[in-house]
């Protein structure tokens, strides 16, 4: 799984920090001997929207995720012998504690925190991990000029790229030949970089390329047959999709089911379904 993978990369480059800091004169307990049990550990706070009504699952997703990433590297022997552990908060998808919520981690002595998971969320983040020092990976669903506009030495952005997928995506319609485009996406910011970026890499490859239209989509509709007709009466040459989830899943099967398509290619983005598999 793609964030499976994103998210241990994520929780790794935090570990890489964190451990200059916590090297062990011991060389008994040295990294890879799978003995962990006497040293201190290394504490990471989990911070992800857990209750959140619009990422709920994306939030219990990834602290599974986490959870399995930590096994692993424990199993390795941890960091320099010292045994990673886990601290959650719930932040609710709710930037207006997102400082609270993080001093109530700074006070459980964490070394650095993966998280938030949310635009809302990220400037609050991204200032408290400036003024406390403490390395603050942002990742999954923030927005990539979100994460770009609040970098510094204790900020990291390891989530979605919108201008890779951008780029992939007009590639691969200036590659066929195609001279008009629909967008389709979520709601939300990372949906906007990518529509942003796709026509901004579209100006850069064929400027001919006719902008026939977009729409967003929250991920809860059930019956999408007006979005799609409307979309079969704009006639594009190519549907360019960032959705993701069951957003994704529900609507191509019912764009198959309308004939929207007669051809469907996917490019990097993952679609993940409620056994979590692509």
């Amino acid at each position: 799984m793609k964030k499976l993978l994103s998210l241990i990369l994520a929780l790794a480059m935090v570990l890489a920090l964190v451990a200059c800091g916590n090297k062990t004169t011991d060389d008994s307990n040295a990294a890879g001997n799978g003995d962990t049990t006497d040293a201190d550990p290394i504490r990471i706070g989990f911070f992800a929207p857990v209750s959140a009504a619009s990422a709920a699952a994306d939030g219990q997703s990834a602290e599974q995720s986490a959870k399995l990433a930590v096994k692993l590297i424990n199993e390795a022997g941890g960091i320099n012998g010292h045994p990673v552990e886990l601290v959650y908060k719930d932040n609710q998808g709710d930037a207006t504690i997102t400082a609270q919520r993080l001093d109530e981690l700074l006070e459980e002595n964490v070394s650095a925190v993966i998280g938030p998971f949310m635009d809302t969320c990220g400037p609050a983040a991204a200032q408290w991990a400036t003024e406390n020092k403490i390395p603050v990976v942002m990742c999954c669903a923030l927005s990539t000029e979100i994460g770009m506009a609040n970098q510094s030495d204790y900020v990291f952005c390891a989530g979605s790229s919108a201008w890779a997928w951008a780029k992939v995506f007009a590639n691969a319609v200036n590659a066929a030949g195609y001279e008009s485009a629909y967008y389709v996406g979520n709601e939300g910011g990372v949906p906007d970089d990518v529509y942003n970026f796709f026509w901004e890499e579209m100006k850069k490859l064929n400027p001919d390329v006719e902008n026939i239209g977009s729409v967003r989509l929250s991920g809860t509709e059930s019956d999408l047959s007006s979005v799609i007709a409307s979309i079969m009466m704009a006639d594009p040459d190519v549907v360019v999709t960032s959705l993701t989830g069951g957003g994704a899943i529900t609507f191509i099967s019912q764009a198959v089911q309308f004939g929207l398509y007669d051809d469907s290619d996917m490019y990097g983005v993952y679609i993940e379904g409620a056994d979590h598999t692509e």
